[in-house]
């Protein structure tokens, strides 16, 4: 994707301190603190993968990157709010499957357009999916617990943070294989989708092994499959879905960092150097793979390369979405 930057013409430069003072605000602006916004409620997968990366990157800026949440709409409020924002560097935003090429195509209000409005970055990680069910459910295999979906009609609940949220469009994946309607419940985010699956409030979840892992370990909620093609080490007791006879059933999430569009080329080179520098760390890539994620190639982790990433996720995508809005 080709950088965008904020340019004047000659004879704009020329018009006087007017348009002069705004370019000195954005100078300073680019030296003082980021604001990282994460479209998804803390606690999540995406916060953790965000506040792991801010962490090294501030330290290699030399100057604060601070998270905040914007959760709602599946990850549309936040996502919008980084768009709108001024593009002198200090707001990006954590992009991932959902805001990028999910949510746009469910939900054309969403209001920002994921190529047309943003600066890729680079990505930060990928995480496989994992479908997962309350205690007490009858279900040894991914199999079983299909047919346990398919014969329980719409009397059951699945979680999810919003329209177009990956935990969403991972399950609807599944069900569209049990001919059943389970009841759609969305939340602020994951993690108190998550809480109410703990609970027994719903009866399944879709999530990205980064946040669920634990949960699962734990026994307070029950493993179905990993949406993958093979077993990951976190859980290396959970079968994968394609070894179960579902190789469809894939589902890997990446999330990665955009400014608005208009930001500096200076700026956005500066970020993903800080970016770079943070994942070549082996104590986060350690970390990151304790949590389930991979961490990209930093030779192939390009804004170029994030750019066209999302650019095909959006063309993979769209025929699914429309099959199951029909």
């Amino acid at each position: 994707m080709a950088r965008h930057a904020v340019t004047f013409s000659r004879r704009a430069l020329l018009a006087g301190a007017m348009l002069a003072l705004p370019a000195a605000r954005g100078a300073r602006a680019e030296t003082g603190r980021i604001t990282l916004i994460v479209p998804f409620a803390a606690g999540g997968p995406t916060d953790i993968v965000a506040r792991l990366a801010a962490d090294g990157m501030a330290r290699h800026l030399g100057r604060a990157v601070i998270v905040e949440n914007v959760a709602g709409a599946g990850g549309a409020t936040g996502t919008l709010r980084a768009a709108r924002s001024r593009p002198d560097g200090t707001t990006m935003v954590l992009g991932q499957m959902a805001t990028h090429a999910l949510t746009p195509i469910l939900n054309p209000q969403a209001g920002y357009d994921p190529l047309a409005d943003f600066v890729p970055i680079g990505l930060i990680a990928n995480a496989p999916m994992v479908i997962a069910a309350r205690k007490g459910v009858p279900a040894a295999s991914l199999r079983e617990f299909r047919d346990f979906v398919a014969g329980s009609g719409n009397r059951l609940s699945f979680g999810h943070a919003g329209l177009g949220a990956t935990s969403q469009v991972a399950c609807e994946l599944f069900n569209q294989g049990t001919g059943a309607a389970p009841v759609s419940i969305a939340y602020r985010g994951t993690a108190p989708a998550l809480n109410d699956l703990a609970a027994g409030q719903i009866d399944f979840a879709c999530d990205q092994l980064t946040s669920i892992a634990p949960l699962i370990r734990s026994g307070h909620i029950q493993g179905v499959a990993l949406m993958a093609r093979e077993r990951s080490p976190v859980l290396p007791d959970l079968p994968s879905a394609a070894e179960q006879g579902f190789p469809d059933l894939s589902v890997e999430v990446w999330n990665g960092l955009l400014f608005p569009r208009g930001t500096p080329d200076r700026v956005v080179a500066e970020v993903h150097a800080a970016l770079t520098a943070t994942l070549d760390d082996p104590a986060l890539m350690r970390r990151f793979e304790e949590l389930g994620a991979s961490v990209p190639m930093s030779a192939a982790n390009t804004p170029a390369a994030f750019g066209a990433l999302i650019r095909s996720e959006n063309a993979r995508w769209r025929p699914v979405l429309e099959r199951l809005t029909r």
